[in-house]
């Protein structure tokens, strides 16, 4: 069976339904589905999503405000300005208690891209960690075996000054 011509026919497990945005989706987004639809190792490593399951995608701009800091929806100083730069985030519910981060872009700046770790490690004897007790937790989880794999999944985009990832179509990994 001809892996692309089912993708092509929409046979592929992760299909794709927009439930709210805009009529045109941004590029990001496209790619992120995109790497859905073409099964990219990544995004199903023992790191990424699970084949079959339900898959929410979701955008975020980066946004400035007037003094230079980075502005969020609430508490920003005023007049923000939306940068050409966005976060693209994809959530699958889980079966076995564990959450799983996986960043394209992280690798290339020498941080680690990929991180596991049980939701019961938010706990101790029953109660909900502080929130400062919280970050204690994530230091400690040693580094993924994906940075090994491929650590690089990014390229610029000069004319839109953002970053995108490559998507797994265009043959190769780095």
């Amino acid at each position: 069976m001809n892996a692309t011509a089912e993708i092509l026919k929409g046979n592929n497990p992760m299909k794709v339904e927009q439930i709210f945005g805009p009529d045109i989706k941004p590029y990001e987004v496209l790619e992120f589905e995109s790497m859905l639809r073409y099964e990219d190792f990544q995004m199903f490593s023992e790191y990424g999503f699970q084949k079959n399951g339900r898959v929410i995608i979701t955008r975020a701009p980066a946004r400035l405000d007037v003094m230079g800091g980075i502005a969020a929806h609430c508490g920003a100083n005023v007049l923000g300005l939306t940068l050409e730069r966005s976060a693209v985030v994809g959530c699958q519910a889980r079966q076995d208690r564990r959450l799983s981060a996986l960043s394209f872009d992280t690798a290339i700046h020498g941080y680690q891209s990929a991180f596991q770790i049980s939701i019961d490690d938010f706990y101790t004897d029953g109660n909900l960690k502080s929130y400062g007790a919280c970050p204690i937790a994530f230091r400690a989880k040693p580094t993924s075996p994906m940075d090994r794999i491929c650590p690089r999944r990014v390229f610029r985009t000069p004319e839109r000054g953002a970053d995108r990832l490559s998507a797994a179509r265009r043959g190769g990994c780095c």
